[in-house]
C-alpha cells in the first residue's frame, strides 16, 4: 500500500472520525478537519503512531480562509475526503430561505469550496482522488428530508460534472451515498419551528417521533470508513458507491420500477413510519 496524504473534513464525530482514525492506522498521513477548538484532541487517547493531525476547518469560511489553512498543511493533498455536512428534515413548506441557505452553506459550497482549494496542486501532480459523501439522499428524494435533499443532489451533479472534467488530469472523482448509519447527522439534525400557521406542522412532529424511533436500524460508520479505505486503495472508483442494505434496495427500485410504482411503495413505506 502506497502512502498518501489524505485530508478530511467533518471529523469531530460519525464517519470523519472513524475515517480518519482507519486510515491513519492504516499508514497514510491524515489530516482530520473539526470545526470547533474543544474537538481538537478528539483522537488524543488513540497510539501516538495512529493520530491523525487535527486542525480548525470551518467550511463555511470564506474561500480565501480555507485556502490559507489547507495550504499550511502539506505542499499537496493526494485524496480529499468531503465529509461535513448536516441536515434540516421537515416538510419543504416550514423551512424557511435562512435555514436552506444554512444547509447549502455547509453540505454544498462547503465542498465546493475545499475542493477549489486542492485542485490545483492535484493537477501540477496530475493525481488525485475526491471522495463526496454524498447520501441515498443524493439520489431518491424522501418526504420532510426535501431540503437536505436538494443539497445532496447538487453534490451529485458537482461530482458527475467534477468527474468528467479532472479526468484528463488523472483526478478521480465520486460520491459515497450511505443509507442510515448511527451517526451524529440524527443528534445534530435541525428542524424548523412550530408554526400554527402551517398544516404540515404536525407532520414535522411526526417525522421527529420516526427519527427517534428508527435508531435500531442503523449500522454502524465503521462500515463506511471501510468502503472510503476500500475505494482508495482500488485503482478504479465508481461514480456512486451505495453503503448499506437500505440505500441498495431503494435505488435497486428506483432503477428497475416503473415511476408510478416505485412512488406508490414510497408513499406506503412512508405512511408506515410516521
Amino acid at each position: 500500500m502506497t502512502q498518501k496524504t489524505i485530508l478530511i473534513t467533518g471529523c469531530s464525530s460519525g464517519i470523519g472520525y472513524y475515517t480518519a482514525k482507519l486510515l491513519a492506522r492504516e499508514g497514510h498521513i491524515v489530516y482530520a478537519g473539526v470545526r470547533k477548538q474543544v474537538d481538537l484532541n478528539v483522537f488524543s487517547r488513540l497510539p501516538l503512531r495512529h493520530q491523525p493531525t487535527t486542525f480548525l476547518l470551518d467550511v463555511t469560511w470564506d474561500q480565501q480562509r480555507i485556502n490559507k489553512t489547507i495550504n499550511k498543511l502539506s505542499p499537496h493533498v493526494d485524496v480529499l475526503i468531503n465529509n461535513a455536512g448536516f441536515g434540516f428534515l421537515g416538510a419543504v413548506e416550514t423551512i424557511s430561505v435562512e435555514q436552506l441557505q444554512s444547509q447549502l452553506d455547509t453540505n454544498l459550497l462547503g465542498l465546493f469550496k475545499v475542493t477549489k482549494s486542492v485542485l490545483p496542486t492535484m493537477r501540477q501532480r496530475c493525481s488525485g482522488l475526491i471522495i463526496n459523501v454524498s447520501s441515498i439522499s443524493g439520489l431518491v428524494a424522501f418526504a420532510g428530508y426535501g431540503i437536505y435533499s436538494a443539497s445532496k443532489f447538487a453534490v451529485e451533479a458537482l461530482t458527475q460534472a467534477l468527474r468528467l472534467e479532472e479526468a484528463r488530469f488523472n483526478i478521480s472523482v465520486a460520491s459515497l451515498n450511505p443509507g442510515s448509519f448511527e451517526t451524529n447527522f440524527w443528534k445534530n439534525e435541525q428542524f424548523p419551528k412550530k408554526s400554527n400557521a402551517s398544516p404540515l406542522t404536525e407532520f414535522n412532529q411526526r417525522i421527529q417521533r420516526s427519527v427517534k424511533r428508527s435508531r435500531s436500524y442503523r449500522g454502524s460508520p465503521q462500515i463506511i470508513a471501510k468502503k472510503i479505505s476500500q475505494l482508495i486503495n482500488s485503482h478504479h472508483q465508481p461514480l456512486n458507491n451505495l453503503v448499506g442494505l437500505d440505500a441498495r434496495i431503494i435505488y435497486l427500485l428506483r432503477r428497475l420500477l416503473p415511476q408510478f410504482v416505485f412512488g406508490h411503495i414510497m408513499k406506503r413505506l412512508h405512511q408506515r413510519l410516521i
